[in-house]
């Protein structure tokens, strides 16, 4: 093992300015990554926010109106967990 990082020393020694480049461009790889996934939840959150304040539905349905009555579709309005 001490091999292996003798060897990677003396290439970081040697090849500066690739090692400098390299660190870099893994920093700022990282740092838009980190800025995205901020982004991401920062516009998700007054959504969220006015969901749950509304209580919105989790759920819709689409009815064939050939499939089921009007009786049919308000009847389910009872069904347990339905709210």
């Amino acid at each position: 093992m001490k091999a292996v990082r003798k060897a990677a020393a003396a290439a970081v020694a040697r090849r500066r300015l690739q090692t400098l480049v390299t660190a870099v461009v893994a920093l700022l790889a990282t740092a838009t990554s980190v800025l995205g996934l901020g982004l991401l939840i920062a516009s998700l959150g007054p959504f969220d926010h006015a969901f749950s304040r509304l209580h919105g539905a989790h759920a819709t349905v689409s009815v064939d109106a050939g499939r089921a009555s009007a009786e049919q579709v308000r009847a389910t309005a009872g069904a347990p967990g339905v709210t």
